[in-house]
């Protein structure tokens, strides 16, 4: 199917390449880079163009001192004169043609408008490249230009342009009233009237992408007025509301153009699909009193499914007449048409369907486990009374030791080795069971069209503490409606021969790989993240000429009758100062190649007055890019050194990650690079200051837990929590102090 031109407005163009080589040999020229080095010349030039003069400061030592002092100290030098006019023409090359307005805009405030403030943002962007730039160019632009009180001293020691970028992302134009104080008042009022906002077309900008995106994936036929019009909504009131007044529209039955060719477009689209029986329990709560028909039907029906994360098709036994209730459909996750059978979806008259299983119950359950046990930890005992929807699956009031209850025998052997000799006890002496594995036989037409987060009735709240506890028993409503939902599914899915076996096969061992020079403290901090002690390897991997060999932790988890083992490997990287590239790159693959292998993460240690290869790092993390593997940049032992001394590590960090992925924010003392990684300092054991007998607690390794648990991708989540499973004051502080965070974080998991 052709795609209509306003759906994809080409922002690829680019700078021709006779003009770019211009750009190029003129740096080159300036700077007196030599041909005889080509690889420090490119490196040179490249970093000059994505991240401004800045970057320079890296090179000083292969450039002449009196040239370096020059360019970098100079105003008016010819390399900023040069990198000035080079943003100016890439920002003109990439949105004349598909973004004329934008390109006048400028213009205006060249000539007219307020050159001086054009000029200051034009030197702004020649001296820090992309830093602030962000995903979407010309709305950073925008936002630069109009907010001119953010200037560059609040830009760089504040995070008000973060704030203001994240708000009015996901508030919408209006939003801008919340900074008044950083735009003048007639300007405001001049971008609030959108119909002649420059700040609400560089939104539409920004959201194009999502907004089609996400309504071509669910059918939405490609008509210019209905995709214009929810781009303007969005665009207005932010993608917060306008995701979800999105999906209102597509999944409500009353929308007409929801199901138009329907067949067609689901030919060209990826149905995510979970099945949750086996043949047996198909024919069994499917059928009711026509058995016999829909038994034979079964027979001859069966589906592919494609298991993403094992890269293998197996074929699925069901009935033409099984609900989607009974293979539970998800499309980008969300669940929907519950009441729907498979014959109605038209998935089986297609003569070669694309069909795909995601494993997500079980992360789901997993993560339910964790939450449900350390809430428990701190409160006695907690009465719920979930309010039920109409349409949701009926279920029966829960106290706290009955939610307890939920967690199955599988879950009491889930962490093993990771749980304490306590835990373990409590959960092998449960001398009663009642799982809930009915609810979902019956009462079709009551079926929960998705997981939902149940609100509770309204309560009186006496006194503050009263309220602290009403908020933790909010908490654990959900923990526990969401733990009864996935049981319920988790248990169907159990029940599958065909599943329980691929998934006892394929379950992966968890790598986690640890890089930085000796000595900078990187067993300390793993072991100030798990709260254990490692065991250690013999064997190796051979990597060039280093031996590289795990610590690990070992436990088990059991799908259905299906006992099976897990390890977490973390590798150390012994003379790892010394590695090339092509050892970076074979360390991976060869980690990767072990059986049921894949890398959760990577840690990189520098200290307070350590050596870092900023090039062997900018190496890393580019293998990292390319393996889909997130970063952890960690300044370690921050305590033990000069205050300038942290603040240049965690200044190369921050340099270094921009040049692979923009900054998104910085809280609780992490800054964040979107799903590549991020940076902070922590001090991972107590120590004391001989000199000045000042005693420094342990820090930051709880903000650094969270932070790479809410960054990471959502499948290895629960993965990630287990390795700090043990780690009891986190998981404390987690779930005894409720914050937004957290919520946000919920929020996106389920």
């Amino acid at each position: 199917m052709a795609e209509l031109s306003f759906y994809a407005k080409s922002n690829d163009n680019t700078i021709a390449d006779d003009e770019l080589k211009s750009f190029k040999n003129e740096i080159g020229s300036i700077l007196g880079l030599h041909d005889d080095n080509d690889e420090i010349k490119d490196q040179i030039i490249d970093d000059l163009l994505n991240n401004g003069r800045q970057s320079l400061a890296k090179y000083e030592d292969d450039i002449k001192p009196k040239t370096y002092r020059a360019e970098m100290n100079n105003a008016d030098s010819k390399l900023i004169v040069l990198l000035k006019k080079y943003f100016y023409r890439q920002w003109e090359t990439q949105y004349k043609l598909s973004n004329e307005w934008f390109i006048s805009f400028l213009t205006q405030y060249q000539n007219e408008k307020a050159p001086d403030l054009y000029e200051r943002i034009l030197t702004r962007t020649a001296e820090n490249g992309n830093k602030y730039l962000k995903n979407c160019p010309i709305l950073s632009i925008a936002l630069q230009l109009l907010f001119e009180n953010i200037d560059d001293e609040c830009l760089k020691n504040t995070g008000t342009f973060d704030d203001l970028w994240l708000t009015i992302i996901n508030e919408g134009l209006k939003s801008i009233i919340k900074y008044s104080t950083y735009i003048k008042e007639e300007v405001m009022n001049e971008q609030l009237d959108k119909n002649q906002s420059v700040l609400f077309r560089a939104l539409r900008e920004y959201h194009r992408p999502q907004v089609f995106s996400l309504l071509k994936e669910h059918n939405i036929p490609e008509m210019e007025t209905m995709y214009d019009s929810t781009l303007d909504e969005v665009a207005e009131n932010g993608w917060s509301k306008g995701k979800h007044d999105i999906e209102q529209k597509i999944t409500s039955k009353s929308e007409p153009t929801l199901h138009s060719n329907q067949q067609q477009q689901e030919a060209d689209q990826h149905i995510t699909l979970v099945n949750t029986h086996s043949t047996s329990s198909l024919i069994e709560e499917a059928t009711g009193s026509n058995k016999g028909q829909i038994q034979k039907s079964t027979t001859d029906t069966t589906i592919k499914v494609f298991f993403i994360q094992y890269g293998e098709t197996i074929d699925v036994s069901v009935s033409s007449a099984s609900t989607i209730e009974d293979v539970i459909k998800y499309k980008n996750d969300d669940p929907f048409d519950n009441d729907k059978t498979l014959n109605e979806t038209n998935i089986l008259t297609i003569d070669d369907p694309d069909l795909q299983l995601k494993m997500k119950t079980g992360i789901r359950e997993q993560i339910i486990m964790l939450a449900q046990i350390k809430v428990m930890e701190n409160q006695d005992k907690i009465r719920v009374n979930p309010q039920t929807q109409a349409d949701d699956i009926q279920c029966e009031n829960i106290d706290s030791n009955n939610a307890e209850s939920l967690l199955d025998g599988s879950e009491a052997a889930n962490s093993n080795e990771l749980m304490t000799n306590d835990e373990k006890a409590k959960n092998l002496n449960r001398s009663e069971h009642t799982p809930i594995s009915k609810s979902l036989e019956t009462k079709k037409s009551s079926a929960s069209p998705g997981f939902r987060t149940l609100s509770l009735p309204a309560r009186d709240v006496p006194s503050k503490d009263a309220a602290n506890v009403l908020q933790k028993e909010d908490l654990a409503d959900n923990y526990q409606q969401f733990q009864k939902k996935i049981q319920e599914i988790g248990e169907k899915i159990t029940r599958d021969p065909v599943l329980r076996q691929k998934i006892a096969e394929k379950f992966n061992e968890i790598n986690i790989v640890l890089c930085g020079s000796p000595r900078v403290g990187k067993s300390t901090l793993i072991n100030a993240i798990c709260q254990q002690e490692l065991a250690r390897t013999h064997a190796g991997l051979h990597a060039c000429t280093n031996i590289i060999s795990p610590f690990y932790l070992k436990g088990n988890t059991t799908v259905g009758d299906e006992n099976i083992n897990y390890r977490y490997n973390i590798w150390d990287t012994p003379g790892f100062e010394n590695w090339d590239q092509a050892a970076i790159r074979t360390c991976f693959e060869r980690i990767k190649e072990k059986p049921k292998s894949d890398i959760l993460c990577m840690i990189y240690c520098a200290s307070p007055g350590s050596f870092a290869n900023l090039r062997q790092l900018e190496w890393l993390l580019e293998e990292c890019k390319k393996q889909h593997i997130f970063c952890a940049l960690v300044c370690t032992n921050k305590w033990s050194g000069f205050k300038d001394q942290r603040e240049a590590v965690m200044k190369d960090f921050q340099d270094t990650l921009v040049k692979y992925h923009p900054k998104t924010r910085e809280e609780n003392g992490i800054i964040y690079f979107g799903n590549m990684g991020l940076c902070t300092s922590v001090n991972s054991k107590a120590i004391k200051d001989e000199e000045t007998h000042r005693e420094y607690e342990q820090s930051g390794i709880n903000e650094l837990i969270f932070g790479i648990m809410q960054s990471i991708d959502v499948e290895k989540v629960a993965l990630w929590c287990m390795f700090a499973f043990e780690n009891k004051p986190f998981w404390k502080k987690f779930f005894n102090n409720p914050t937004q965070q957290l919520k946000n974080f919920w929020t996106k998991l389920f």
